[in-house]
């Protein structure tokens, strides 16, 4: 297995790959998916290619009532989850940060809609002020952050009081409770924890044909390796550990506490103009 830093640094060479070539915007989404038998969409013909990323942005935002809400979404990637949240689910603003620079470009010259923005920011010192957004959204992100404390503690700084942050993402089965004790020293209310990871799985496998020629038609064949892993392709060492279940992928959704908030609250207004 590999240790969490070349794990990191692997993702984030893939993702810079994906933000170099694709100009174009072939790729918007780039998580794993969702598939539940019970829970298909009705979606537009031309968002059928994205299905199962679709869903599993669908399955994660309405956890909670975003209508006429401040949403915002760390590492907002291609921008296509957001964008979809955006048209479909009506939130009054949605923020998407990401460092990278290029996929904030693209994602500025992709998405129109006067509701949305993107803003380039480091998930651990985000260029936000205080108390702003209702809801905060991390899909498939944090596990590449090598200070997970501090991303949890810009979350709460920038939440509202009440305010919820939705958190999807994968881990080692063997990292899970360090995950969980994070978040439990986060100052946030644990609402919600799911597996999800029969749904991923079963999402991996219908999309495997037509990631694994996206992959074969826009990469390299010396790369192709690389990003078969990044997309989780069967065979690999990622989706085989989705299998054997040593890999899970769970979905939280936790709140910022009343009481907590206000002392906060007081404290951002009084010295806090924004982070970064």
């Amino acid at each position: 297995m590999l240790n969490s830093f070349i794990f990191r640094v692997f993702f984030r060479i893939a993702y810079w790959y994906i933000n170099t070539v694709d100009n174009v915007g072939e790729v918007t989404f780039l998580n794993y998916g969702y598939f539940d038998q019970d829970r298909q969409l009705d979606l537009h013909a031309e968002e059928e290619k994205n299905r199962y990323s679709i869903q599993l942005y669908h399955f994660v935002a309405t956890a909670v009532d975003i209508l006429d809400k401040d949403i915002l979404e760390i590492a907002s990637g291609r921008g296509g989850g957001l964008n979809y949240i955006c048209n479909k689910l009506n939130p009054k603003t949605a923020t998407g940060v990401d460092l990278n620079e290029k996929a904030i470009q693209f994602c500025k010259n992709q998405y129109h809609n006067k509701r949305i923005k993107f803003l380039k920011s480091n998930a651990e010192h985000l260029i936000l002020v205080g108390t702003s957004y209702d809801v905060v959204i991390n899909i498939e992100s944090c596990h590449a952050y090598p200070h997970l404390d501090l991303f949890l503690t810009e979350v709460h700084r920038v939440l509202r009081p009440g305010g919820y942050l939705l958190l999807a993402d994968f881990r080692l089965r063997s990292g899970l409770q360090k995950l969980r004790n994070n978040l439990s020293n986060s100052g946030l209310k644990m609402i919600r924890e799911e597996m999800i990871t029969k749904q991923v799985f079963e999402a991996l496998k219908l999309i495997h044909p037509q990631r694994s020629s996206l992959i074969n038609r826009l990469v390299p064949r010396i790369f192709r390796a690389m990003s078969g892993q990044f997309a989780a392709l069967e065979g690999t060492s990622i989706f085989n550990r989705f299998a054997k279940h040593n890999m899970e992928y769970v979905f939280y959704v936790l709140q910022k506490n009343d009481e907590v908030s206000k002392v906060e609250s007081h404290t951002n207004n009084s010295t806090i103009g924004s982070a970064g």
